[in-house]
């Protein structure tokens, strides 16, 4: 039986190219929304995540020579969703990096809420919100208003 893994080289080459289109699409981002700082742009442990979460926003997780950064994880399984969802993902982690520069938290005590600061924040990136069961739930792209999709969406197919 012939073996389904790919050739050398390949997924290497599948995944540099993958995580070169969302630090693109983050600066984009970052392009139109200045005050959203920089972050490093990983692919999250399946096994780690949350129910229901698309990705994974961590202030400060990373320090190189006393400089923080912060980390935006996306789950891989979820790149399958196309550039429009992938882009809510990260404008939705560009809320969280916006609410993490300015030291307002923007969730419920113990993590499972957005509160009114997020929603605040997700409206200046271009999302919309919607009451949730309790506290505020992202409801797609603003259309019409920025950001349009970043330039390094153009052609996204998934992973």
């Amino acid at each position: 039986m012939p073996s389904r893994r790919p050739a050398a080289g390949t997924v290497s080459a599948a995944a540099q190219r993958l995580m070169r289109t969302l630090d693109s699409v983050w600066e984009d981002i970052r392009q139109q929304h200045p005050a959203v700082p920089p972050v490093v742009i990983t692919l999250g442990d399946e096994s780690t995540r949350a129910a229901l979460c698309l990705s994974r926003f961590s202030a400060n997780a990373w320090e190189h020579q006393a400089t923080h950064a912060h980390e935006v994880s996306l789950y891989g399984s979820e790149l399958h969703r196309g550039a429009p969802q992938v882009l809510g993902v990260l404008l939705h982690d560009a809320a969280h990096a916006l609410n993490a520069t300015r030291q307002v938290k923007d969730l419920s005590r113990q993590g499972r809420y957005h509160n009114d600061w997020y929603r605040r924040a997700a409206g200046e990136v271009g999302l919309l919100t919607k009451p949730g069961a309790q506290g505020w739930a992202d409801d797609g792209l603003r259309t019409g208003s920025s950001p349009p999709t970043p330039s390094g969406c153009a052609g996204w197919s998934g992973a």
